[in-house]
């Protein structure tokens, strides 16, 4: 919930601090509160909330057209992309987010609504002041894993992988060919592993009791993520969802994957 603030004229700043009864009703979203002084009031809440992210998933609906979700540490949120690259909020759904379900935006629009709204999910460079349970990754590398998976989009989905704390020097992900018409089933599933010079599928598999890093069977090396992937395409559609991605809708993902930061931002965990 967020805290209520007053504001102290004497020393310019507002403070939390001599409030007294504070109750929230979620069901009626009304906040309660006492103060002693008649002053400016507000709402405050952390702007990092929401971090660290437990998972993450880049789904295809449709030949240019893909759903990005980050589970958050206290609600998922979810936005669509279209050819054109505009972009509209699918979750979390609220009748005073009605603007951003129905309407579609450009996607530097689109995310200065959502932080507007209250809906943070765009690391800033004092993040790690307030948060230790990330795999920062350089900037330039990340940037490059989001490029190549954006040019995929359309004919792959992407999701955070249990592996990568196993290696944090290096980017791991699964993916795996869909047309977005139907879930993926686990079996085809793979885990992927990039470090800005070579990609390429791996044979483990999320049950495995340790890591260990061997190509998959069948499988190549590449210098990119977008050549792994289109090796691994099976279907003439894939194929042609790969040669025929939109301009606009590739810049609009790629700018919401440099804008959340998923890889260095989702919480590790435990291979045990």
């Amino acid at each position: 919930a967020p805290t209520p603030a007053w504001f102290d004229e004497a020393e310019r700043c507002w403070r939390t601090n001599g409030l007294h009864g504070v109750t929230m009703d979620s069901a009626e979203r009304m906040l309660s509160f006492e103060i002693s002084q008649f002053c400016p009031i507000t709402l405050v809440q952390s702007r990092y909330a929401n971090f660290p992210f437990s998972a993450w998933h880049l789904t295809p609906l449709d030949a240019n057209r893909a759903k990005f979700t980050v589970q958050g540490r206290l609600y998922e949120v979810s936005m669509e992309v279209r050819a054109d690259g505009k972009c509209r909020l699918v979750s979390p759904m609220d009748k005073h987010l009605e603007n951003l379900h129905k309407d579609w935006f450009d996607a530097t629009l689109f995310m200065q609504k959502l932080q507007f709204a209250g809906i943070n999910i765009f690391p800033d460079k004092h993040i790690t002041d307030f948060i230790s349970d990330t795999l920062l990754k350089p900037v330039k590398s990340e940037n490059e894993a989001h490029f190549q998976m954006s040019l995929c989009a359309g004919a792959f989905a992407f999701e955070s992988s249990k592996w990568s704390l196993a290696r944090p020097d290096k980017f791991l992900f699964k993916g795996a060919e869909s047309s977005g018409k139907e879930e993926v089933s686990e079996e085809n599933w793979r885990n992927y592993i990039f470090d800005t010079c070579i990609a390429f599928p791996l044979r483990i598999m999320d049950e495995e009791p340790e890591f260990f890093e061997e190509l998959d069977e069948g499988g190549k090396m590449h210098p990119d993520i977008y050549h792994v992937m289109r090796d691994r395409a099976s279907t003439k559609e894939s194929v042609e969802r790969l040669k025929n991605s939109s301009v606009f809708f590739t810049e609009a993902v790629c700018r919401l994957l440099d804008a959340v930061r998923p890889f260095s931002f989702t919480a590790c965990k435990d291979l045990e």
